[in-house]
Parts: C-alpha cells; structure tokens; sequence
C-alpha cells in the first residue's frame, strides 16, 4: 500500500496481437488523503497485460521516531564521583577512560558547574550556547536582505541597459563605415569606368610633342636623397675581407 498526496497517477495497458506494441495511457491525479493500492498484473489470452489500482481515503499519518532511552549501570556513588570530577576540571572524556565509558554517557549523567563552562568557553574549548535573535532583528535582518537584492537587481539593469546602448552605438558606427567604404569603392569603380569609356582622340606630331614638353615643365625635379658613402679606413676594410673570406672557406667546404 503506498500513501501519497497529490501526485500523477499513471495506468498502462499493452497489447501485443499487433505489429507493434501499443501502450495506452489515463492520466489522473490522486486527492487529498488518498492511498493507492496496485494489483498484480493479469495477462489476457490476446496478449493484454492490464495493471489496476485501487484508491480509498485514509488520512496519512507519519511514522514516528522512536528514541532510544538511555541505559546504565552505574550507582548513584559513581555518579556522584563522575559529577565531582567534572566540577574539578576534568574532560568527559578523562572520566570516561576513568569509568570505562564514552564521553557521551558521562555528559547526559553529570553537568560542569557555570563557572568551568564559561572557562572552557573563554577558551575556546567548548562552543557557546545560540543567543536566540528577537523578532525585531530577523525582521531588520529581512529587510536589509531585501533592500540589498532590490538595489542589486536595479543595478543589473542599470549595467544591462548602459551595455545595450554601447552595443546599438558599436553596431551603428560600424554599419556606416561599412557604407561609406561599399560607397567609396562604388565611386572609384564608376570612375575609373568613366576613364575607360572617354572616347580618344587623334593627335598629330606637334600636338604630342607639345603635350609631352608641358608635362616636363609640370614635373618637379626631385632633390637627391641618397646618403654620401662613409669614409671606410684601411683597418675596416681588412676585417671586412677577413670575414667575407671566411664565409667563402665554409661555403666551399660544405660544397665539397
């Protein structure tokens, strides 16, 4: 039997006298306070494998934890002793090695003294007890929590918002330097075409010759740029030499 609230309930039916299989499906969902019960599948003659439930109403009730009590043999003497040694200063565990038990038998039956407790506090030996918060401060706590994450989510937009503008101006400036550059090869291929179809036309001799003469007189004579060879002494010249020799012996040996 199987107890559960609000969940799909599925059943299948097959049949097998086909080709394929065929697997039909009724959905329905389980109310409140149900419990299914399956039944065992029925195999038909033909080949149909049916699969049925029962549904009844039984509140659900959950199953408890059962705790297990605390068992001992230890006389009211030795507990008494157990509690002494603890006021004393001595660990659970000590007392436990003392009377051959774990330390936390020792700790459900005795119980340090105030003062110990908040030397082993101090010490950072045993950990302090929770100070339960007021209502006051969870409520101040929600409310920073809250104005923390509002404010965070307006800057998310904020930093959204300022990205999508930059990315609109990145993708705008880009397309008009991709038209004037379309543009600018446009106007030079329609240019030069123009330079292909002017007609041309029949000079004569003088005509060229004087064309030719007014081009020269147009073109600037263009100062010499070139540097002035160095001064190159005797010395330089012989470690010059020296080295171009020893290039040519090698040259010569890898060819041989």
């Amino acid at each position: 039997m199987i107890g559960i609230n609000n969940i799909l309930r599925r059943s299948y039916s097959t049949t097998t006298s086909t080709a394929a299989a065929a697997v039909k499906q009724q959905f329905s969902f389980i109310g409140l306070n149900q419990h299914v019960t399956f039944n065992a599948p029925v195999l038909k003659s033909n080949g149909t494998v049916l699969v049925s439930h029962q549904v009844e109403e039984k509140p659900f009730v959950p199953v408890g934890i059962q705790k297990k009590p605390l068992k001992h043999t230890f006389t009211e003497a030795q507990i008494g002793e157990m509690q002494q040694l603890r006021n004393d200063g001595q660990s659970q565990k000590k007392v436990a090695e003392k009377f051959e038990t774990t330390p936390y038998i020792v700790g459900r039956l005795t119980k340090v003294s105030p003062e110990i407790r908040q030397r082993l506090i101090d010490n950072h030996q045993i950990r302090a007890p929770k100070v339960a918060d007021s209502e006051e401060t969870k409520k101040m706590r929600v409310d920073l929590w809250t104005a923390k994450n509002q404010q965070r989510e307006y800057d998310m937009k904020v930093i959204k918002a300022a990205k999508s503008y930059e990315e609109i101006k990145y993708f705008r400036r880009a397309k008009h330097e991709i038209a004037y550059m379309a543009n600018e090869e446009t106007y030079d291929a329609m240019v030069s075409g123009q330079e292909l179809l002017k007609p041309t036309l029949e000079l004569d001799e003088d005509d060229l010759e004087q064309r030719k003469l007014k081009e020269e007189k147009k073109k600037e004579k263009k100062k010499s740029t070139a540097r002035r060879r160095s001064y190159i002494t005797d010395k330089e010249k012989a470690r010059v030499n020296k080295q171009k020799k020893a290039k040519a012996q090698i040259l010569s040996m890898m060819d041989d």
